[in-house]
């Protein structure tokens, strides 16, 4: 399957392999900690969310993120991690409006290939919620079910994300 995903960072070159991310940490139980629960390393999201020290529980999109990860390790250990995975979309339209949504037109546009077996597909506008913690928790397993909100639900939008596990190699689409 061609997936699609956008360069928010400015940090992709064409032919790149990305690959999981091992670092080191001084603190020996915080290490085995954590190559328990991610023995092969971490993408640059889990970096992000749960490995950096400015990923604190306070702050809002940290704690969706761990309250996912602990959601699926829960219910669908399956599915991939968003911790360990590279966001994408299905097609270069869906792309193009993501980054017009949530990126800068200067943002580069790559494309990989990915075994479709090992990908999650979610409906990522469920995880934007003021609602309480139960509509909280359906729209968590919404998520991971790769289901969405009912059609009767007036003037909700699902937007579909790709998880594609690392590692992956990209090529710059040219368009």
């Amino acid at each position: 399957m061609i997936l699609f995903t956008l360069d928010r960072a400015n940090s992709l070159q064409s032919g790149s392999h990305l690959n999981l991310i091992k670092e080191k940490i001084s603190h020996p139980d915080f290490e085995n900690y954590l190559l328990g629960l991610f023995p092969e390393g971490l993408s640059n999201q889990g970096m992000k969310y749960f490995h950096s020290s400015r990923s604190k529980i306070t702050n809002r999109e940290s704690a969706i993120e761990y309250e996912l990860e602990l959601y699926r390790r829960a219910f669908f250990p399956k599915k991939p991690s968003r911790f360990i995975s590279l966001f994408a979309c299905r097609s270069m339209c869906d792309c193009l409006l993501f980054r017009e949504m949530y990126g800068d037109p200067r943002n580069q546009i790559y494309k990989f290939e990915a075994d479709e077996s090992s990908i999650h597909i979610g409906d990522m506008n469920l995880l934007q919620t003021n609602d309480s913690v139960l509509s909280f928790s359906q729209h968590l397993d919404l998520y991971w079910r790769g289901e969405t909100l009912p059609e009767y639900i007036e003037g909700y939008t699902p937007f579909f994300e790709v998880l594609a596990p690392l590692p992956i190699k990209i090529e710059k689409v040219e368009y």
